[in-house]
């Protein structure tokens, strides 16, 4: 299996990083041979003759296909979001053996004492590039009253929550998010991006948004008591597909 680091590193801004996790292996496919592979059939087929071997033939796998990678004796080139709980919840024991945060900085250990000592609610708030044009068509950004309704129901299901607060938009939380408790703003704008979502897991219960970086904040959390809340659509055009675990509570 390979990974493209370029499109990821370039898609919202973010770098490469699931080599953060020391119990997955994987190599990086050049990004030549990527546009080679994905690009004009036939120069990919001329290019073949002087290629290594491990990239003459690349499939690739789609949330729609995934289901072929256990078959495939080729290199793969992932592609998706794979979000679809069905895909892998019959392994999650494994996966949360693979997906094992890094520790902490020191800078952040009364932050991750605080998240393990309370009955701590992660609140994400996706707002950035959501709110480019494009964007804010196909994804949506998630208004006031969701949360205010995730918080409603928080308040009736959990003794003495206290809100931990995650957003590239803090300024617009503070100004705008009334939890009716306690709660803590967290701002990492210059950490790596999976210290927050490290952050996430460990918290008890979780109001995320239509964003896969907190669906996989509160998926990795190992809470069996948990409570998840997740807005009902997920797109823009009021699609939620198969995104959100039965378990789960849509709002």
């Amino acid at each position: 299996m390979k990974k493209n680091n370029k499109d990821l590193a370039d898609f919202s801004g973010r770098k490469f990083e699931l080599k953060i996790f020391e119990n997955i292996e994987f190599k990086i496919m050049p990004h030549f041979i990527l546009k080679l592979a994905l690009g004009v059939r036939q120069i990919y087929v001329l290019a073949k003759s002087i290629l290594p071997e491990r990239y003459k033939s690349i499939e690739r796998i789609s949330d729609s296909n995934v289901a072929e990678i256990a078959q495939t004796s080729t290199s793969v080139y992932l592609d998706g979001y794979f979000q679809n709980p069905e895909i892998f919840s019959h392994v999650r024991s494994a996966l949360l053996e693979k997906f094992k945060f890094p520790p902490l900085p020191t800078s952040l250990f009364s932050l991750g004492e605080n998240i393990k000592r309370t009955n701590s609610v992660s609140i994400h708030v996706r707002r950035g590039d959501y709110l480019h044009p494009a964007n804010r068509d196909y994804h949506g950004v998630l208004n006031v009253s969701y949360y205010e309704r995730a918080t409603k129901h928080i308040a009736e299901n959990v003794a003495n929550p206290f809100y931990f607060i995650f957003s590239d938009d803090i300024d617009w939380c503070k100004e705008n998010l009334f939890v009716g408790g306690n709660c803590e703003f967290v701002s990492n704008k210059t950490a790596p991006s999976w210290i927050d979502m490290a952050l996430m897991s460990q918290c008890k219960h979780h109001i995320i948004a239509n964003s896969s970086y907190s669906w996989w904040g509160a998926w990795l959390s190992t809470n069996n008591d948990k409570l998840v809340i997740a807005p009902r659509s997920w797109f823009a055009n009021g699609s939620i597909s198969k995104i959100i675990p039965k378990e789960w509570i849509g709002i």
